[in-house]
């Protein structure tokens, strides 16, 4: 009997020591499995502090893009880089919480204008934060830094455009830019203007005449055309067409309800979309008879200025719109001053 109480009392021992160390596991797993779980809180904090960040330097790198393009290594190109790296901290300052740190604002992509020379025309913004964890300090990680960055460029607006039937040679546009009066006209004295059609062009090769003309003037052709392509050029309209180009001016300029104690959209101060701004073909002659046919190389923006004397002036502009197919600028695309910017990166 002594022998089996002794026995007893050994296994009741045992049994404590064994339920003592389970319940030092069971507190080393739950402890663990504590860190480990707030380590994924904290990785999930950062996640979303990273996500806030990105947000910031995608909307910095677009007010940073306003700027493009920036002429590289002149004073007035230095000047626009400054103004491009105050729009970020401008942004930042008005809506960050001030936790975000810019690192830097890059200028990329350059591309060489025959007028302006080589531009830059992407921006990155690159920032970084701090994010304070709340129990990576368990394991000795009292913060982490998130980085982010995003670039914006430029680039070409080659479709999808409403376009005006109306086209100059890349010549005449080149020489009015060099110039001090900018303005192009279009009237009987014009010289861009070969056999009456007044520099318009028969954009669908239908012959649509006066009244195809009127609507492809006032509402836009939505047409394709192709650019740089010796297969599909484009031909002069023809027919006695000044009249209704007249018509088709005064209705679009009368149609701007923008600015209306400054007379309307003008070359100091337009409105993106205003009916005066219209897009006008870029091409070269490739015929010397009539029918005279056209090598279209890019269109560009313009807005209707005024009409008197039955000449219409139009000016060139710089705009940036946020439709149309695109390619990145290289040295193979003319330039004309109509820009979308995206988000590459």
């Amino acid at each position: 009997m002594k022998r089996m109480a002794a026995t007893s009392n050994q296994v009741k021992r045992d049994i404590r020591r064994r339920r003592g160390s389970i319940l030092v596991l069971l507190a080393f797993l739950f402890v663990s499995i504590l860190v480990m779980a707030g380590l994924v809180v904290d990785v999930g904090m950062a996640f979303v502090r990273g996500t806030d960040l990105q947000n910031a330097a995608d909307a910095a790198a677009f007010a940073a893009a306003t700027m493009l393009p920036i002429q590289v290594s002149t004073s007035e190109g230095l000047s626009r880089q400054a103004q491009a790296v105050a729009l970020v901290e401008d942004y930042l300052s008005k809506n960050d919480d001030g936790q975000s740190v810019l690192v830097g604002v890059d200028f990329e992509d350059t591309f060489t204008d025959d007028a302006e020379g080589l531009l830059y025309t992407a921006v990155r913004v690159r920032l970084e934060r701090p994010v304070q964890l709340l129990f990576g300090p368990i394991v000795g990680i009292n913060s982490r830094t998130v980085s982010r960055h995003a670039k914006v460029r430029i680039e070409a607006v080659i479709g999808d455009m409403k376009i005006a039937p109306l086209g100059i040679s890349l010549e005449r546009r080149e020489a009015t830019l060099e110039g001090e009066n900018v303005a192009i006209t279009f009237d009987t004295r014009d010289e861009e203007v070969i056999n009456g059609n007044f520099g318009s062009l028969d954009l669908d090769g239908g012959g649509g005449g006066a009244t195809e003309f009127f609507d492809d003037y006032v509402n836009g052709y939505d047409g394709e055309i192709i650019f740089n392509d010796t297969d599909h050029l484009i031909e002069g309209q023809t027919g006695v067409l000044f009249g209704k180009a007249l018509d088709a001016f005064e209705t679009r300029y009368d149609a701007c309800t923008h600015f209306p104690a400054q007379g309307g959209c003008t070359l100091d101060h337009y409105v993106e979309g205003c009916p005066r701004i219209i897009i006008i073909i870029i091409h070269q002659r490739v015929t010397d008879k009539p029918p005279h046919r056209y090598l279209p190389l890019g269109y560009a923006p313009y807005i209707l200025q005024k009409f008197e004397n039955k000449s219409l002036y139009v000016y060139p502009l710089d705009l940036r719109v946020n439709v149309g197919k695109t390619q990145q600028l290289t040295d193979m695309t003319y330039d004309f001053g109509l820009f979308r910017t995206r988000l590459v990166e």
